[in-house]
């Protein structure tokens, strides 16, 4: 079985790189997948409404239509209008997670904004300091601003990648019944081991990097696309 997943895309956000919708559509059609999963803010519905996406980025609705495969769609936080929802155009929505066997394996695939909220937790003052600042920042800058997200996350060589990413991903990983796991959010692209679980964080896709996960046969494998 070979499965494609991509996560962060962030269609409609400022910041992409100009030629990774290329790259994204080219991706798609490489193989003839079994299956692709859309791990979570694929759209970035807090930056541009999904009729601006639809006319902006028609090249890739049309890929997307085109496949001869299903088209898994995890919603994440920036698209987060699609969670309760069955489906969008031909693609089936799956939250809080999508879940499959491949090759005696366990997959679970989720996208890991969901779990943020016990992961800070683990400090109530911290907890309560960083959501005060989200909040304000909120509020002066519009919805979805955060100051724990814009310090913390994203920074793959930087130090908080050892105390924000992947102590985040072992959150999930801990949280989780399976043999791989497979998470996004953080644009962290990342792959280790938690005890006998593997767990990957798929990165981003045209903001940082071009990074995306496939899974042959149970076996998960990084890649990426040198920008």
């Amino acid at each position: 079985m070979r499965t494609l997943i991509i996560s962060d895309i962030h269609l409609g956000a400022p910041g992409r790189f100009p030629h990774s919708d290329g790259e994204l559509c080219n991706l798609l059609q490489s193989e003839d997948w079994d299956q692709v999963v859309l791990l979570g803010d694929i759209f970035d519905l807090w930056v541009s409404s999904l009729a601006e996406i639809v006319v902006r980025y028609s090249t890739f609705f049309e890929v997307i239509e085109a496949l001869e495969c299903p088209v898994i769609y995890v919603p994440g936080n920036h698209d987060d209008a699609f969670k309760g929802l069955y489906s969008v155009n031909s693609m089936e929505i799956a939250w809080p997670d999508y879940t499959f066997e491949d090759n005696g394996k366990t997959i679970v695939l989720l996208h890991g904004d969901t779990y943020e909220e016990s992961f800070w937790g683990k400090s109530m003052l911290g907890n309560l300091i960083v959501s005060f600042l989200d909040a304000t920042a909120s509020w002066i800058a519009g919805r979805g601003t955060s100051i724990r997200r814009y310090v913390y996350r994203s920074f793959v060589e930087h130090p908080m990648r050892e105390s924000y990413a992947i102590p985040l991903m072992e959150t999930i990983a801990a949280a989780t019944d399976c043999d791989v796991l497979v998470v996004g959010h953080t644009h962290t692209p990342t792959m280790l081991k938690f005890g006998e679980k593997q767990i990957l964080n798929s990165g981003s896709f045209g903001i940082e990097f071009m990074t995306y996960v496939v899974i042959r046969d149970g076996v998960p494998e990084l890649c990426e696309i040198p920008t």
